[in-house]
């Protein structure tokens, strides 16, 4: 009993030291066509991973728009960042989580109680601090941010709308 004790300590002290320094790359483009890739994203982001020497052990990748709640790429990300212990995943900007409020501070509350460092790309801004608890600052400009995106992703709607009824004058 004692021996299984030990063997499992060991085995958790071993996935803890392997995704000490590991990192997931998530990018997501909204247009489903070939207009929108998602290249520049994991290029970039793998350049971030390289220079820090990190592990790039997963990519996912979505052409879904982020006003959807329900996004099966990055619902698979996220779980996959929670089952593997990863260290950070990696995006390039606050509205590739989503393009509402709600869904983007509820994605970064999960992965923080996980343990999960989110890495964003243009501020650039991580959720947790080098001993792992949660950046406060990072919190708060987060929820700004992603009130402006989805701010944004209203006017981007209102434009459509609009332009669809100029085109039908």
């Amino acid at each position: 009993a004692a021996s299984d004790v030990y063997k499992r300590q060991v085995k958790k002290l071993i996935i803890d030291i392997f995704s000490m320094n590991t990192a997931v790359i998530y990018a997501r483009v909204s247009s489903t066509g070939d207009r929108q890739t998602t290249e520049r994203q994991v290029a970039d982001l793998k350049k971030y991973i390289s220079i820090n020497e990190m592990e790039l052990v997963s990519v996912f990748e979505e052409k879904m728009s982020g006003a959807k709640e329900n996004r099966p790429v990055l619902t698979e990300c996220i779980e996959y960042c929670i089952t593997n212990k990863v260290h950070t995943l990696c995006v390039s900007e606050i509205s590739r989580l989503g393009r509402s409020t709600k869904i983007v501070v509820n994605t970064l509350d999960e992965l923080t109680k996980a343990g999960v460092n989110v890495y964003i790309q243009n501020l650039p801004l991580c959720t947790l601090n080098e001993d792992g608890q949660p950046n406060p600052i990072a919190k708060m400009i987060t929820a700004v941010l992603s009130s402006f995106a989805e701010i944004e992703r209203d006017n981007i709607c209102l434009l459509y709308t609009s332009d669809a009824a100029d085109d039908g004058e």
